[in-house]
């Protein structure tokens, strides 16, 4: 089919069709020269607007018809169906891993409580602790005593021993150890999920 152009300084009315026959891709209206015929995409563009009964596609994978003007039933709709489905599955494990490792790091890094006390649980209050432990249990192996005066994450200062640091340490661990256990079993979950149902019960 030969190429057409059209010019006019009025908005022209365009439809692409996936090859001549193929299904309908887009619809819109342009200022600029419209050209009919195949475009750089391997697209096909047809000055005009679609038949009316354009709206009346029954199927999401139903096809457009440009020789008989109407949609008709894709052939490979069971596989394409099955592609969406996967894709769409692959999509919500990703969105659904990244919320989980947020939770996790949120744990992580978060405030944890030992003896009833709230400490902050962030970067710098982690490396700030970890001095303090390793002096605790410095002066623990010699024989020393050991005191120091601490903020809680409620600007509570209170006074901690060397045992109290040791004991925070491991309130510290325990929670990001229980953190990361749960992120294994739920993201193992996940990745075996073969189901959006499934995927949205974890």
């Amino acid at each position: 089919m030969a190429l057409k152009s059209l010019e006019s300084n009025a908005m022209i009315p365009y439809y692409v069709t996936e090859g001549e026959f193929g299904k309908l891709i887009s619809v819109g209206r342009s200022s600029s020269a419209a050209t009919e015929g195949p475009n750089l995409d391997g697209n096909y563009v047809r000055v005009g607007i679609p038949p009316a009964n354009y709206y009346d596609k029954v199927s999401e994978f139903d096809v457009w018809d440009s020789s008989s003007l109407s949609w008709v039933k894709n052939p490979n709709e069971e596989q394409e169906r099955a592609l969406k489905q996967a894709q769409e599955l692959i999509e919500a494990k990703v969105s659904k891993q990244a919320l989980l490792k947020q939770a996790r790091d949120s744990v992580e890094y978060g405030p944890f409580t030992y003896n009833g006390m709230v400490f902050d649980g962030d970067v710098d209050a982690q490396r700030r602790l970890g001095v303090l432990v390793s002096a605790a249990k410095t002066a623990i192996a010699s024989g020393y005593s050991f005191t120091k005066d601490f903020t809680l994450a409620d600007n509570t200062v209170v006074q901690l021993t060397a045992e109290d640091f040791i004991g925070i340490e491991m309130a510290k661990l325990l929670q990001v150890d229980a953190a990361f256990q749960e992120y294994r079993e739920k993201k193992a979950r996940i990745d075996s999920a073969t189901t959006l149902e499934e995927l949205e019960a974890i």
